[in-house]
């Protein structure tokens, strides 16, 4: 699209100081725009810090919720959690073993909407049985281990979700949305699954499934089928989650790689006049 207004692009791509491009396909196409990169350092979010109480709060929550295993459904985007919620309740049909399905939105103004279509999909697959929401896991609520469907309806918690799940299908990769962060999930060893739209992460995502911390999947139903797997097999996700640790480790270094593409420029911007 940059071509088609390449006399606007151009000129202003060549009056930057320093371009740092994430990938060489980033500054392959602005080389096509009239300058490449100076750098490419990689992507940042690798560089992202685990929060110190993440692990164990999201241990305390695993403890509350019981011993089966947890699918994590995170930042979930407009239409996916009904794709979700449709895929759970034939599970639920055919008389399997379903494992805690935990809806995490990505907005939240549509807690509420997500909450009514979870309530729905509980009143026909589980009649009796109550939506639990991420207050029930501060109080303890009784029921918790026995809960087919949790809501997490907050926000700046999503590292203590991924450090509670067993697998992760990530949200907006599976409607065209282009995919959320797998990065964040992986750097705490939670296995990935991905729908088949991950152009937000396109690098980053097609390297995860290359290294076993990602699988990617053609449908919600698809995704849901493959979380299930991992979550249900101690090896697998076990292999798994060794995986992603590696590869998140592998790819640390974007911001010191930036930095030093900056150092030259800041050390000459920032010299006195003489």
């Amino acid at each position: 699209r940059g071509q088609r207004y390449r006399g606007l692009i151009a000129p202003a791509i060549a009056a930057f100081d320093v371009i740092v491009a994430q990938t060489e396909a980033d500054s392959e196409r602005m080389s096509r725009l009239g300058r490449g990169a100076d750098a490419v350092s990689g992507n940042l979010k690798f560089d992202q810090a685990v929060a110190p109480d993440a692990r164990e709060r999201g241990a305390r929550w695993r403890q509350l919720l019981g011993e089966r295993p947890v699918v994590v459904a995170a930042s979930t985007r407009n239409g996916e959690e009904a794709l979700l919620l449709a895929a759970w309740r034939d599970r639920v049909a055919a008389g399997d073993r379903v494992p805690l399905l935990v809806v995490v939105p990505r907005h939240p103004d549509r807690f509420e909407i997500v909450a009514n279509l979870m309530a729905q999909a509980l009143a026909t697959a589980a009649p009796g049985a109550r939506l639990m929401r991420r207050a029930d896991l501060e109080s303890a609520a009784p029921g918790l281990a026995q809960a087919p469907l949790l809501l997490g309806d907050s926000m700046g918690e999503m590292q203590r979700w991924y450090a509670c799940a067993d697998a992760v299908i990530m949200g907006g990769s599976l409607l065209p949305f282009g995919s959320q962060n797998l990065i964040e999930a992986n750097a705490l060893g939670c296995p990935v699954v991905l729908g088949p739209s991950t152009f937000n992460f396109e690098q980053a995502a097609s390297e995860a499934i290359a290294a076993g911390a990602a699988v990617q999947a053609p449908d919600a139903s698809a995704a849901f089928a493959v979380a299930l797997r991992i979550a249900g097999d101690p090896a697998e996700r076990g292999n798994r989650s060794g995986a992603a640790l590696a590869f998140t480790q592998a790819h640390r270094g974007a911001t010191e790689r930036t930095l030093a593409a900056l150092e030259a420029w800041l050390g000459a911007a920032l010299r006195p006049p003489r």
